[in-house]
């Protein structure tokens, strides 16, 4: 990994983060705040956006590693997001400041100032393993490039499209009323790893299997934009293009993809939210409406037939994508109560998921942290929010607590990230589901929760790999005999 990069990072992140705190020591104008609420997301932006290109440019391995996913986190939600209560119109602006996600514009700065910190403490997790003694990847043969690649994506599309269709879908749709647990439910990613499978063969093969994606891929894409969910959808695309640029190593087309993606995120937020309202009206809950009843909703959103989206657009509605991905509101109610004496305990059952549900029925559900974290805010129910890790460690234990949990962050993130350069130069694309639950814990856990984003993951990977180790054992020695 690059380690001058990861020092001068640290460097800078640590120096910011100083001088930040020692800014926020003196009375700073109203125009000063506003200044820095500017520069501090833009250089966050920038900075990490920045070195997230120079590393795929460098290698285009690094795409598949946590530590460019986590890169990328930082760059949207924490710079990109942020920027919406500076530049967005001044209809959004006076919704954001107000309410009860409203906060000053100290509160926001003070956000700023945790995430400088808390990247610093990942970046220097990762400093710590690149530093440590790294085994160089053996060149790999011509002969063998790719050669295990139709049969992880067979195996992994069986497996994925069983899972998906045959037992999450039906009882996200009220088909069944078995409860999934959550690493059944973590196996339905497999199907979109597949589908980036199927994209790296469609590149470098052609053929059948550009034939092979592009019969599979539009209904699968449908059954994700059913799901009514931005981050499904947005999924569903990036692995393909990921596969693409695996495939070419092409930076432009990686950067086209990563832009069309963003833009997409944000233009389906008012489809989202129309969406989810028809279905609470026609089935009383939020996601459980039935197959049939999405299709209908699609079909009139499509057509304009649902009363909603006929409805004139208003400058209060014009930039709500923008505004989700700002995760500063969380962060800075976080905050706020922490530092009004009023700490909470997030993190103390963490070692109980560890324990798998088979053996405990009874295990607590800790996927509930985001639902009742909105309705504590808000009032209300059918909505999901979190905190982040940063803003989550700090609510538990003030600054030294944002440190160690993103030191730990960092180091696990160094190492899945090596582990996932060796799996996927090796093309060993069998281990790729847990290579991309590392990616996901970095791109998308981060604005979550400890327990469930850091630390619930963890058991489920390990599991996979050891798993996947003891089904291949026979099979080597057998090779080896």
């Amino acid at each position: 990994m690059p380690q001058r990069r990861l020092l001068f990072t640290m460097i800078a992140l640590v120096i910011a983060a100083f001088a930040a705190n020692l800014v926020a020591s003196f009375p700073v104008s109203e125009a000063g705040l506003r200044l820095l609420n500017a520069l501090v997301p833009l250089a966050i932006s920038l900075g990490f956006g920045g070195l997230a290109l120079w590393m795929v440019a460098t290698s285009p391995l690094l795409i598949w590693t946590p530590m460019v996913m986590f890169f990328v986190n930082m760059a949207v939600f924490r710079g990109v997001g942020p920027l919406v209560y500076v530049y967005a119109s001044q209809a959004t602006q006076a919704k954001i400041w107000s309410g009860a996600w409203g906060l000053t514009a100290s509160e926001l700065f003070s956000t700023h100032v945790l995430n400088l910190v808390g990247a610093a403490a990942v970046v220097a997790g990762l400093l710590l393993v690149s530093l440590s003694h790294e085994p160089r990847l053996r060149p790999l043969a011509s002969r063998l490039h790719g050669a295990g690649v139709p049969t992880a994506a067979i195996t992994l599309f069986l497996i994925g499209a069983t899972v998906r269709y045959g037992i999450v879908l039906p009882a996200a749709f009220g088909a069944s009323e078995i409860h999934v647990p959550g690493f059944v439910r973590n196996l339905r990613l497999v199907l979109d790893l597949a589908f980036a499978l199927f994209a790296y063969l469609a590149v470098k093969r052609g053929g059948r299997w550009a034939l092979l994606f592009w019969l599979l891929f539009p209904p699968h894409f449908l059954s994700l934009v059913l799901e009514f969910k931005k981050s499904a959808v947005a999924l569903g695309i990036m692995l393909p293009v990921l596969g693409v640029y695996l495939a070419t190593g092409r930076l432009r087309g990686l950067i086209l993809g990563a832009v069309s993606i963003l833009l997409l995120t944000v233009s389906l937020h008012p489809v989202v939210k129309l969406a989810r309202a028809e279905m609470t009206v026609r089935s009383g809950a939020v996601t459980g409406a039935p197959l049939g009843d999405r299709i209908d909703i699609l079909h009139d959103l499509v057509f304009g037939n649902v009363a909603a989206a006929q409805a004139p657009a208003t400058g209060q509605e014009a930039q709500v994508g923008w505004v989700r991905l700002s995760y500063a509101a969380q962060q800075a109610i976080a905050m706020r109560s922490y530092d009004a004496g009023q700490p909470r305990d997030t993190f103390s059952d963490a070692w109980q998921v560890f324990i798998p549900r088979f053996f405990w029925p009874q295990k607590p559900n800790f996927s509930n942290f985001s639902s009742e974290f909105y309705r504590e805010i808000t009032g209300n129910a059918g909505a999901l929010a979190g905190a982040t890790v940063f803003a989550d460690a700090y609510w538990n234990f003030g600054w030294g607590g944002v440190v160690v949990i993103g030191l730990i962050a960092g180091l696990f993130f160094g190492l899945t990230s090596r582990f996932a350069m060796r799996v996927v130069h090796a093309r060993d694309f069998v281990l790729l589901p847990a290579v991309f639950l590392a990616m996901d814990m970095a791109l998308r856990e981060m604005n979550g929760w400890i327990l469930t984003g850091l630390f619930g993951p963890v058991p489920f990977l390990f599991a996979y790999v050891a798993i996947t180790g003891l089904i291949r054992a026979p099979v080597r020695q057998g090779q080896v005999v």
